[in-house]
């Protein structure tokens, strides 16, 4: 732990977490005493290491002073990155009237087109450089070994698991050319 000194001042920098999936400690983040900044540097979402990670960052703390130098410094976190979980099911019976219900089954979910690895700097306070635009297979059935998922009416299914992902802007007109969301289903 760290504490406020009970005379001066002091800047803290929080980040978590410390270690790689690998459990080495991060070597792409850095402090910079000219700038007064912290960054993160090739910060890779296809790389194993960096994979899952919840990358979250602490508002930055300056110039502050505490009269009782055993006081903890107060930390709050930010998440750096988007977290996509695919939830599915059937807001109500897809049937015809007097006819009979079909069965929907979910197939695939992807992301396309969306950027992996960026730098993050506390400068601007936004990723940078974004790059690595791949689809990610949230969900596909031919690789899970099944026909799909059935949805069903009234009930949530996670369709494949969480996945983390550099925040995406999303311009107007610009379809085909940025991040986009494709599902494909089958009705019996």
């Amino acid at each position: 732990a760290y504490y406020w000194p009970d005379t001066g001042s002091l800047t803290c920098f929080a980040y978590s977490p410390y270690r790689d999936n690998s459990n080495n400690p991060l070597t792409n983040v850095s402090v910079s005493a000219a700038t007064g900044a912290l960054t993160i540097n090739n910060w890779n979402l296809l790389d194993a290491k960096y994979k899952e990670i919840d990358l979250m960052l602490a508002n930055v703390q300056t110039e502050r002073t505490f009269a009782n130098s055993s006081s903890g410094i107060p930390t709050i976190f930010n998440h750096l990155l988007s977290r996509i979980d695919v939830k599915a099911g059937l807001a109500s019976e897809y049937k015809e009237e007097g006819g009979p219900t079909y069965k929907i089954t979910l197939r695939k979910v992807a992301l396309k087109q969306v950027y992996m690895t960026g730098d993050y700097t506390t400068q601007t306070n936004r990723w940078e450089s974004p790059r690595n635009a791949t689809t990610i297979w949230l969900y596909n059935n031919e690789t899970e070994g099944t026909d799909g998922l059935e949805l069903v009416f009234g009930t949530t299914t996670n369709a494949g698991e969480t996945t983390f992902v550099l925040p995406q802007v999303h311009l107007e007109g610009a379809e085909g050319t940025q991040a986009e969301l494709f599902v494909e289903w089958h009705d019996s």
